[in-house]
């Protein structure tokens, strides 16, 4: 009797935990172990974990019928990551986890009609600081094309797919933060530097120059008089400048504080000048970015265009959701309106504004503005409310 019921437990555990699942598991995921390192030292997070979903997503697909879908963790918007492609529906929210109650998702054969019906399941990935009440977090995302399987096959399937992102993460956050730490006190010595030094001479001169310029006036219509007022107001944009490089190198950039620090520019930039700014924020949340800094100066450089250049009386500033889901952030003025060429005498800090939107995935046009005036428009990657 006690050997038929030794046999009868062993049948019965062998039916419902296989070894050859086990077995499976254990060599489908040994050669997932690569990724940790791969994530540690990535410099573009989101296209080393497409990557690496590639080779994830196969083994879900063979043991759950499922498809993989990591919440990006750069900017933590609502940009899901799917292998090598990037997946995201803006408009459609789905309630999937209580705890997430409202996460954009897109599954390849799901409609805004259907989406509810999708089986779905989440984890949540921790990393970065060591205290649980203050780590990083993203999610991952199950979405069947079938029955939902149980909750017990579905950890043990994962298990090693969360151990593994949660190492590389981790490893990857930190290695962020020591860069991030070291790039601001570059930032902040290279800051002291310019207004110990730089700032200085061009306030003197500044000062020199518009005196000279004044002097010259009694040579109206001379060289001397055109030559002096192109000198002083040359150096009081130099002066200019060097201030906002100044503000925006000790400017430090938390996180969800951008839509802060653009107020606070609008603010500072209003008090520079005799136009009247309107701040229209449609966001309900903060803004996050690939790279906060970029977006800070680019708003910044157009609004001290604005104040410069385009004779206003009214600017205004807009930030709101585009519909393919990007951000719009709209500098726009009622003044004397851009060339038709394009061209002007700063037309070097123009193309310093193109390139920095490049760095980050953004667009940037800058056109005439109907019923007179100047838009600049700033299209950004998608972006969490």
């Amino acid at each position: 009797m006690p050997n038929s019921l030794s046999l009868l437990l062993h049948n019965s555990f062998s039916t419902f935990f296989p070894k050859k699942v086990k077995v499976e598991k254990k060599e489908a995921m040994e050669s997932f172990d690569h990724l940790i390192l791969d994530l540690a030292l990535s410099d573009d997070i989101d296209h080393t974990l497409r990557t690496a979903l590639k080779d994830i997503q196969s083994y879900i697909r063979e043991k759950l019928d499922a498809d993989v879908f990591v919440l990006s963790p750069k900017t933590q918007n609502n940009q899901w990551l799917f292998a090598k492609s990037v997946a995201s529906v803006p408009n459609i929210l789905s309630k999937i986890n209580k705890q997430h109650p409202k996460v954009i998702f897109q599954h390849r054969h799901a409609s805004p009609k259907d989406i509810s019906t999708l089986s779905s399941h989440v984890s949540v990935i921790q990393y970065g600081k060591n205290t649980p009440s203050t780590k990083e977090s993203t999610l991952l995302t199950l979405v069947f094309a079938s029955q939902k399987p149980s909750d017990e096959r579905i950890q043990f399937y994962l298990e090693k797919v969360i151990y593994i992102l949660e190492k590389g993460l981790s490893a990857w956050h930190k290695q962020q933060t020591k860069i991030q730490s070291v790039v601001d006190e570059i930032n902040a010595n290279y800051a002291a530097e310019l207004h110990d030094t730089l700032a200085q001479t061009l306030g003197y001169l500044r000062i020199k120059t518009c005196s000279l310029a004044k002097e010259c006036q009694e040579f109206e219509g001379s060289s001397v008089s055109d030559t002096s007022a192109e000198i002083a107001s040359q150096v009081k944009l130099a002066y200019r400048q060097a201030r906002d490089i100044i503000t925006t190198s000790r400017t430090k950039l938390e996180p969800e504080k951008l839509i802060k620090l653009i107020s606070n520019a609008i603010e500072d930039f209003e008090l520079r000048s005799s136009i009247v700014f309107e701040f229209d924020n449609r966001l309900k949340g903060d803004l996050h970015t690939p790279d906060d800094g970029q977006v800070l100066y680019i708003v910044r450089e157009a609004l001290s265009n604005t104040i410069r250049h385009a004779q206003a009386s009214h600017a205004r500033v807009l930030i709101q959701h585009q519909d393919d889901g990007r951000i719009l952030i709209r500098v726009e003025d009622n003044g004397k309106g851009i060339q038709e060429n394009g061209k002007r005498h700063d037309s070097f800090g123009l193309r310093i504004m193109h390139e920095r939107a490049e760095k980050i995935s953004a667009s940037l046009t800058i056109n005439k503005r109907q019923g007179g005036g100047t838009r600049i428009d700033l299209s950004l990657p998608e972006v969490n409310e």
